[in-house]
């Protein structure tokens, strides 16, 4: 009877024991990373997150690949023209920018949809080689390297990407960012087939 309770008095103390473990391990399952959560837009204006676009070139030869990025932040409105594949970037531009200036700006690509995402599968997300024969168009959103926010869409109406709203408007606010932004690009050809200089 005494063996009785002593094994009865084990169980009780084992079971104890595994509650106490699953507890403080989560329970055993796989634990999903918890996903940043990125702020409302304009509160980054004063701080060191910066917005970019890049359009991508056509797929064609690494020698003629172009590409342009414009990057936004509080202190630098740049402008970089982009070589081949590999990010070498062969010209840039860059101007002045203000905390206030920057706040305007990002409220306005916020109304715009700069962060509203289409979820799409894992397969369909990724740009790589998405839009070939037309242009690709990225939006982050970078904060000291990490980068908080990522979505593409395309010319090729048959592409969607992950951008939720149209991209037009997005562009035309970057761009205007860009003082003389229609000379500074007027010698790049996002198309081109055969050699040029830029």
């Amino acid at each position: 009877m005494v063996n009785r309770y002593l094994i009865g008095f084990a169980v009780v103390i084992l079971l104890l024991l595994v509650g106490i473990i699953l507890l403080f391990s989560g329970g055993g399952g796989e634990q999903k990373p918890v996903e940043q959560q990125v702020k409302p837009l304009p509160q980054y204006f004063d701080t060191y997150a910066e917005v970019s676009v890049t359009t991508r070139g056509i797929i064609n030869g690494e020698d003629v690949h172009r590409s342009i990025r414009i990057t936004v932040g509080q202190y630098q409105r740049r402008l970089d023209i982009i070589a081949g594949y590999s990010g070498n970037v062969i010209q840039t531009q860059t101007f002045s920018n203000t905390a206030p200036a920057y706040k305007e700006f990002l409220a306005a690509i916020n109304s715009a949809g700069f962060l509203a995402e289409r979820k799409v599968p894992s397969a369909q997300a990724d740009p790589l080689g998405k839009c070939p024969l037309g242009q690709l168009f990225e939006f982050e959103l970078n904060d000291g390297g990490e980068i908080l926010s990522y979505l593409w869409s395309s010319s090729c109406g048959n592409v969607k990407g992950t951008l939720a709203v149209k991209s037009s408007t997005l562009q035309q606010l970057f761009q205007n960012q860009i003082t003389n932004y229609g000379q500074l690009t007027s010698n790049v050809s996002l198309s081109a087939t055969t050699s040029s200089t830029n």
